[in-house]
């Protein structure tokens, strides 16, 4: 394995931005968390209905926010975080990473709950991020892998431990991330050369978001 100051990163543009600004235009389009909302009524991740099949939910309440400060904390978190990962495995990986390690936190936490569980915020996103950066570093780094796994399990500890936190999607979100970052981290082992084909397969990540939403409101 490569030590990390010889790995080439990556120099382009990332998609934390767009992260950003969907955490906060999506708040800002919905309001503030109102059940009697379509949005939050058809997009919360319900672990009863996710169970029941509305599978939806569990990707859905990744951009439903229950004010500005919920969605501005995590636009903040999920732009560092997501970033660093951009350097290192390209926009187009993490962008895909990210959104699978949340849909799947979702999940894994309905599978768990099961009922009377609900649950909105990017932050099983963002917590995907944190995972996957975790284990991205821990294959590149050869003699602090395990401390860059302790810091990982540090920031969950601060960061998704609160009182009004979820613990289980931060820690499911957090889970997947990592094991889809070992995968990313083992085939993708430097950053991908700048090229057209990174943003626009970043880009399209936001499919799946979309059809999430057509499928919650039709």
């Amino acid at each position: 394995m490569l030590p990390e100051h010889t790995l080439r990163r990556w120099e382009g543009q990332t998609p934390a931005p767009i992260f950003a600004a969907l955490c906060l235009a999506g708040q800002l389009a919905t309001g503030p968390r109102d059940e009697e909302l379509a949005w939050f009524r058809r997009g919360t991740a319900d672990a009863a209905a996710i169970l029941h099949g509305e599978w939806w939910r569990c990707a859905t309440a990744l951009t439903l926010h229950a004010d500005l400060a919920h969605a501005a904390g995590n636009a903040l978190c999920g732009f560092i975080l997501i970033d660093a990962l951009a350097r290192r495995l390209g926009p187009a990986w993490t962008a895909w990473l990210v959104l699978i390690a949340g849909i799947i936190g979702n999940l894994l936490t309905a599978l768990v709950m099961r009922t009377q569980h609900f649950s909105i915020g990017a932050s099983t996103a963002v917590f995907g991020a944190l995972g996957a950066l975790t284990g991205v570093q821990l294959l590149a780094r050869t003699r602090s892998g395990f401390v860059t796994l302790g810091a990982g399990a540090a920031l969950l500890a601060i960061l998704g431990t609160s009182a009004r936190s979820d613990l289980f999607a931060h820690l499911f979100g957090m889970f997947a991330g990592f094991l889809l970052g070992l995968v990313a981290g083992a085939l993708q082992r430097e950053a991908p050369e700048k090229k057209t084909r990174q943003p626009l397969l970043a880009i399209a990540a936001l499919g799946p978001l979309a059809a999430a939403w057509w499928l919650a409101l039709r």
